[in-house]
């Protein structure tokens, strides 16, 4: 009894060390990965299309001294507060203005949060802003050179759904003279 518990427990040995010494290759089982997405790391996003046209209105853009440049405003809405993307796609060397609550075209430096335009050199406007939730955001796309028109696409990216409204700010029709005596 006692030779049969010996040879046994050097078979079991051996198994052992031949399975520590063995050169074969084991492929781990393959399986599908599902990653759990937390609200924090969810990235949703929209697009919208337009284009600039010799119907639209001019103003003279931030950063430069004088010229009609063709643009279009669009209301930025978010549902959560943090960080989102803003990317334009289009033929033209295109230029972007993100506002916070109004934009006034005779005044294109009052409320201005960012501005970016040919970002590293791809004619194209790109940032990130981190915006708040109940305050509502006038995003300005127009061009470099003036009188320039054509279609884009803005798509923006964050934390959860935001709403991108093209809308028209009319201008002020009249002009308040003040006389003071």
């Amino acid at each position: 009894m006692r030779t049969v518990l010996v040879i046994q427990l050097k078979l079991i040995l051996f198994i052992v060390a031949a399975a520590a010494t063995s050169t074969e290759t084991r492929t781990p089982p393959t399986t599908t990965s599902q990653s759990t997405i937390t609200a924090s790391s969810l990235i949703v996003s929209t697009a919208i299309s337009s284009a600039l046209t010799i119907s639209d209105q001019t103003y003279t853009r931030y950063g430069v001294s004088s010229g009609n440049y063709y643009y279009k405003t669009v209301q930025v809405t978010v549902s959560r507060t943090g960080s989102y993307s803003f990317a334009c796609s289009s033929n033209m060397i295109a230029y972007g203005y993100l506002y916070n609550n109004s934009f006034v075209a005779s005044t294109p430096a009052l409320n201005l949060l960012i501005s970016n335009g040919d970002l590293g050199g791809t004619a194209q406007f790109e940032f990130t802003y981190y915006l708040t939730s109940d305050v509502t955001y006038i995003l300005v796309a127009t061009t470099y050179s003036t009188g320039v028109t054509g279609t884009f696409s803005i798509l923006a990216s964050g934390p959860a759904a935001l709403t991108l409204t093209v809308i028209v700010i009319p201008r002020p029709t009249g002009t308040t003279i003040v006389t003071i005596q």
